[in-house]
């Protein structure tokens, strides 16, 4: 989400407010962090608060203690129930790929941790949820910017819901062998995102899974409102590859359910060529018969080049094939 043009800093939402400093759902040096224990919630020998005054940090991390004894006995429970179930209606209606076995598999490893969100002031780190190796999802507690308890619970069930979605999606495990060197197990893929091996600079198409991810987690819960959740450029963009540019002539329209059961999909090494990953590749061939061959990975480039306000600002004249235009290409693509 560098370089964004023409949307507010706040359009970039809750769970990733400043993605050009931090990626939380890549796998690079934050995340080593995460899961070594510097958050707060994960490891309770490690200090919460070492740039504030000592009264007010024993007064959050009481009010912190207090919320995270909560929501790890009352919350979390009923969180991981009321997943399944509107998990259970959307594969109902066809949008998931998954069979309800398939789905308590891909959740049974999960293991939730917490973290202070206010106790991360002035530091490089804006996420209320991450998604993160070793299956953990660590969810944040911000014990200093709450309306209410209620408002609270509200907001982590859907930073639950989506993390959850991020866990359960379609992955590719990629393995070192202990003789090769270190031992080393990393997601090359994660629902609709590719990566070499957690190298942030090759990363492709972050900006589809997280907008197909929050796409979903707002069809779970019908009652937020969808104009200030989280990554509302991307959903713009996935918007528009799904139903064309405003005002077109109708010509490009892509299923939406095809970006779903790609999302979910597992790359299968015993599978045939043919059968490997059939969803992501009917995906593709959709979008390219809808534009024209390689406009995904195109506007995948632009948004690391000129960020996705760009993208979705110029949609309308990128999805037209330059090779059939007579004037000059001054979008110098």
């Amino acid at each position: 989400m560098n370089g964004e043009k023409g949307f507010k800093p706040q359009d970039k939402g809750i769970l990733d407010r400043r993605q050009s400093k931090v990626s939380p759902d890549s796998f690079g040096v934050k995340i080593d962090k995460l899961v070594s224990g510097v958050f707060s919630g994960s490891v309770d020998n490690e200090p919460l608060y070492d740039d504030r005054s000592g009264n007010i940090a024993d007064k959050q991390r009481q009010k912190f203690n207090e919320i995270k004894k909560i929501a790890e006995k009352e919350w979390i429970p009923e969180f991981m129930e009321s997943f399944l179930e509107k998990i259970d209606v959307l594969r109902q209606n066809g949008d998931l790929n998954l069979s309800p076995e398939e789905i308590k598999k891909r959740m049974s490893d999960i293991k939730i941790n917490f973290f202070d969100q206010g106790s991360f002031g002035g530091r490089d780190f804006d996420a209320l949820g991450v998604f993160g190796r070793l299956r953990n999802i660590f969810m944040g507690i911000d014990s200093n910017g709450f309306e209410s308890v209620e408002t609270l619970k509200k907001n982590m069930q859907h930073v639950f819901d989506h993390e959850m979605l991020h866990a359960i999606s379609g992955s590719l495990f990629v393995t070192t062998p202990k003789h090769l060197g270190k031992f080393n197990n990393q997601k090359q893929r994660t629902g609709l995102k590719f990566d070499s091996l957690g190298d942030t600079k090759t990363e492709r198409f972050r900006w589809l899974n997280e907008a197909v991810t929050e796409t979903l987690a707002l069809d779970m819960d019908k009652d937020l409102e969808r104009d200030s959740a989280p990554y509302k450029a991307e959903r713009l963009l996935l918007t528009l590859l799904i139903n064309g540019p405003a005002g077109g002539d109708g010509t490009h329209k892509v299923d939406k359910t095809k970006f779903f059961q790609a999302y979910f999909e597992n790359y299968e090494p015993k599978d045939s060529d043919e059968v490997r990953l059939q969803h992501w590749k009917e995906l593709t061939r959709s979008i390219s018969a809808s534009y024209y061959s390689g406009f995904l990975v195109k506007i995948d480039k632009l948004i690391k080049e000129r960020g996705i306000g760009y993208v979705v600002s110029h949609f309308h004249i990128l999805c037209e094939d330059v090779k059939k235009r007579i004037v000059v290409d001054f979008l110098d693509i």
